[in-house]
């Protein structure tokens, strides 16, 4: 079995540099990061953002408005309902919708804060 650290060789060492215990909680099912934002966040079944990160950093519900809108929704998200649709790509984002995918968001959280420090 492929260690993290290993399936990260080549990438710079400061993307495994933050504690997997004490982030436990951006570990989300279901989550999607939005990439022209730079945010992960969580929404409900009417597509309204419930919950935002920017890194590690939750944003406030005032932000999530200032972001999104008020009522804060996403507009054009396409979430798939069948494998084959997977392929398709509409808009900016990456859905994290199994658990064995939520192991990616500590380390979309990290790459987003070494992006804002430059």
């Amino acid at each position: 079995m492929v260690e993290l650290h290993q399936a990260f060789e080549g990438y710079p060492k400061e993307i495994m540099e933050f504690n997997f215990e004490e982030n436990f909680g951006v570990f989300l099912n279901n989550a999607i990061w939005d990439i022209k934002k730079g945010l992960i966040i969580k929404i409900n079944a009417d597509k309204e953002v419930t919950h935002a990160l920017s890194g590690f950093e939750p944003l406030s519900y005032p932000e999530i408005k200032n972001m999104y809108g008020n009522p804060p929704k996403i507009k054009y998200i396409y979430l798939p309902d069948k494998a084959s649709q997977m392929e398709q790509e509409y808009g900016s984002y990456m859905t994290m919708c199994g658990f064995l995918e939520s192991f990616k968001v500590p380390i979309i959280c990290q790459i987003i804060d070494l992006i804002k420090l430059g």
